[in-house]
């Protein structure tokens, strides 16, 4: 038996206006359960953003820490090795001065004594 299309529509037109209602209120049921997941998606991606950050903070503070105690321990090697080297080049700069001193030295002793061993004077010539 077939309907006519205006029973149809008059059926049609019932089932909506009951299930237009169900389905509405399911929507908008949905509608706040995908409200909520998102927020709280939104939340969780917060978070992790700030635990990223802290833990980047934390790694940054570390290798600041790291680097300056390495700098630190370097400053105190070059401060030492330059301090040696002071010493070492002022400790041969007074040897070489007094070798020079002595060569001075004994230079004047051979100008001051005589030439000749038997006479108490120097020879003139």
């Amino acid at each position: 038996m077939k309907r006519t299309p205006s029973k149809l529509k008059r059926l049609e037109s019932q089932k909506r206006t009951k299930s237009d209602e169900v389905l509405r209120l399911d929507i908008e049921g949905k509608i706040q359960a995908a409200e909520q997941r998102r927020k709280l998606h939104e939340q969780n991606l917060l978070q992790k953003r700030e635990q990223r950050k802290q833990r980047e903070e934390q790694t940054l503070n570390a290798l600041i820490e790291i680097s300056k105690s390495h700098s630190d321990k370097t400053k105190s090697f070059l401060e030492k090795r330059m301090e040696s080297n002071k010493e070492n080049r002022e400790a041969h700069l007074k040897a070489l001065r007094d070798k020079l001193h002595a060569k001075n030295k004994s230079k004047v002793l051979k100008e001051t004594t005589p030439l000749c061993p038997l006479l108490d004077t120097a020879v003139v010539s």
